[in-house]
């Protein structure tokens, strides 16, 4: 509840019906799923809303009734449009691109899917909920997003698209059912939500806290959604302090002398191969400290096989001499560099 002094408190809690029966919903849910019981999320749901009638007597009459859909279908009006509305439209937009991406990548990681930072079939994901968004206002329904809540069927093994096809199937069908279903009560689909917010906790344990240019960014990520009800709003905070961390950390420093060396590598190895000095192309493995030095003779003459044209057999031997003279007795680094006779 409110509080002039800290905003909000905690409220009359074992004495409010509704809050009581959120909590009772909640642990029967997390313990049938404790128990592997596929169903349970479907279970919870029931008896809350069976619980929910009983307390408050509030039985549906009707539990079939047909749907008019005479006036659902109609076309936008963009008479009223102008330029000021337009650009209204590119914020809207950023924030749909954010909050589809956030939950997109949340749900993906919950079901494995997530496969060195890229998740297969995005875009995919992206089109649909472009479309559905566009179909969605031909209908004067709220754009059609991927939602969180998916992630309660995901734990009981959802991963392709049947399982999306199925609950759309369940959609339509509960559309004549119209009676019941807007008499489910909040409070039994309550408890479903909160155990959607701790499934998708989970993928924290994956988030590097020790290093605080990588730990801030993830806490505001986190923290603000909730605060302010908008996934987008914390992605913005995220990623803005994820940037100027990422600046005055000096990881950009780093990162752009590794780009260089890299990149002068690559060029210097391919001045070699077009250019060709087998001295220095026969060299090469054997500047790595931690190779060995039979591996490196056999690496080198088959790299040289193609500039100098002579058998693998000959080269390997040749190699083998080149590695004896500059270690002396066969050690590493024993001994002074001469050149093979």
């Amino acid at each position: 509840v409110a509080n002039e002094d800290t905003f909000v408190m905690l409220g009359p809690l074992f004495s409010n019906r509704h809050a009581l029966l959120v909590m009772a919903e909640g642990l029967l849910i997390a313990t049938l799923m404790h128990h592997g019981v596929k169903t349970g999320v479907l279970v919870g749901i029931v008896a809350g809303t069976l619980a929910c009638w009983a307390a408050d007597r509030a039985w549906p009459h009707h539990f079939v009734q047909v749907p008019d859909f005479s006036a659902d279908f109609q076309l936008p009006n963009f008479a009223g449009v102008t330029w000021a509305n337009a650009q209204n439209a590119l914020p809207y937009l950023l924030i749909m691109i954010f909050d589809i991406g956030g939950a997109m990548f949340g749900l993906g990681g919950v079901a494995g899917l997530v496969e060195d930072h890229h998740l297969r079939g995005s875009i995919w994901c992206y089109l649909g909920a472009a479309a559905g968004s566009a179909l969605g206002a031909f209908l004067g329904t709220s754009p059609l997003i991927v939602a969180c809540e998916s992630a309660a069927g995901i734990k009981v093994g959802g991963r392709t698209g049947l399982t999306s096809l199925t609950v759309s199937l369940l959609f339509a069908l509960s559309i004549f059912f119209g009676p019941v279903v807007v008499k489910i009560p909040l409070d039994a689909t309550a408890p479903v939500l909160i155990l959607v917010g701790t499934l998708m906790m989970s993928e924290s344990a994956s988030i590097e806290w020790s290093s605080i240019a990588v730990a801030l960014p993830a806490f505001l990520t986190i923290a603000v959604q909730p605060l302010t009800f908008s996934i987008a709003n914390g992605i913005y905070f995220g990623v803005a302090s994820a940037l100027v961390l990422y600046v005055t950390s000096g990881k950009v420093v780093q990162d752009f002398r590794r780009l260089v060396c890299r990149n002068q590598r690559k060029q210097q190895a391919e001045e070699e191969e077009q250019g060709g000095d087998p001295e220095a192309a026969l060299e090469r493995p054997l500047l790595d400290s931690g190779a060995d030095f039979e591996g490196a003779a056999e690496a080198a003459a088959s790299s040289l096989r193609s500039l100098i044209g002579e058998p693998e057999e000959g080269l390997q031997t040749k190699c083998a001499e080149r590695v004896d003279l500059q270690t002396g007795s066969g050690g590493r680094g024993g001994g002074m560099m001469h050149p093979p006779k």
